[in-house]
């Protein structure tokens, strides 16, 4: 499959390359993350390409330079595939020591439940999302929201 280029920056959520965000090197490319936090797209394009440090590491998709060349959002190719446009949402449940950030997340933007995504964490923070940028599965329910209604996912 050849990926195809354009100058046209992100308009949704998703995993993209980008290429020409080193001066005089056009062939350097990197696979980012584009997020969406209060009604902005934000990408952790910064010098250390690796890590998903929440809003401190990312920057406004607006702010870089429209000379930069966007591909994506990129789809898997293979495995399960979601099933329209199902995401997974996390609750902080009631139980866990971050139980204050309920509240939080819903005065930020965030929702509650708040949208998700999992990364491998060796201290067991493998859910990405709201006020807090991290939770461990033991601090949250998971759910799918299926016209209008939450079913838990256990």
């Amino acid at each position: 499959m050849e990926l195809k280029w354009v100058n046209i920056k992100p308009t949704e959520p998703g995993a993209y390359w980008v290429r020409g965000y080193v001066l005089g090197r056009p062939e350097c490319k990197a696979l980012v993350e584009v997020t969406e936090q209060h009604g902005e797209l934000f990408c952790n394009l910064h010098k250390v390409n690796s890590e998903n440090e929440g809003l401190d590491d990312a920057y406004f998709v607006s702010d870089y330079s429209d000379s930069f060349e966007w591909c994506g959002p990129l789809v898997p190719t293979n495995g399960p595939q979601r099933r329209g446009n199902q995401q997974i949402y996390a609750a902080i449940k009631k139980s866990s020591k971050y139980a204050h950030q309920a509240q939080m997340c819903v005065d930020q933007g965030y929702g509650h439940p708040f949208k998700v995504t999992f990364t491998h964490d060796k201290d067991g923070y493998n859910v990405l999302g709201g006020v807090g940028g991290r939770y461990r599965l033991t601090d949250v329910n998971l759910y799918v929201i299926e016209e209008g209604q939450k079913i838990r996912i256990r």
